[in-house]
């Protein structure tokens, strides 16, 4: 019999509890590792298996990084966003290209968003180029925060198929 209990898993991991470690942490199990590590991995291994402390796996539940700031807005508000972003981009263009006329270019190299910043990023350019530019950056980054909320839930809902499927299993043991 194992002791192992899933808390879910996916088609190259899986995340689970052992009786026999006492319950103190959780496991991971990544069956293609070179799709999860970036460096040091050398691509002989076809499974790695680490244990995470179970402070530190709580820790990591309660800290996403995910961001869905712009998954839940329509193309009107992306659109407004994008121009609300241009018009503070022209604004601070245009405080740093007076402040360096002022002081003939000497603070406009101090500063953190020096002319030469601004005009890479191309502040300097048409409002309607900026609102472009902007629109395609943000537009891209919803597609993303939409893809990556989509896979979070095929997640939890395996996660919540194996704990019905735990539930069932717990029912017909101590129905014996």
């Amino acid at each position: 019999m194992s002791t192992k209990s899933t808390i879910t898993y996916g088609k190259d991991f899986h995340l689970y509890t052992d009786y026999e470690d006492g319950l103190t942490g959780v496991w991971l199990q990544l069956d293609q590792p070179g799709d999860f590590i970036a460096a040091g991995y050398s691509g002989k291994t076809t499974s790695v298996t680490l244990r995470i402390p179970l402070a530190v796996w709580e820790h990591l539940r309660q800290h996403s990084p995910a961001d869905y700031s712009l998954a839940d807005l329509t193309d009107a508000q992306i659109l407004a966003k994008a121009e609300l972003e241009a018009d503070e981009d022209r604004a601070r263009y245009k405080e740093l290209l007076a402040e360096s006329k002022k002081t003939k270019g000497k603070s406009a190299q101090r500063h953190p968003l020096g002319l030469a910043f601004v005009r890479i990023h191309g502040y300097h350019r048409s409002r309607a180029w900026q609102i472009e530019r902007n629109l395609k950056r943000l537009q891209d980054q919803r597609k993303q925060q939409l893809a990556l909320r989509t896979a979070v839930k095929q997640v939890g809902n395996h996660e919540r198929r194996q704990l019905a499927r735990n539930r069932r299993n717990l029912k017909k043991l101590t129905a014996k």
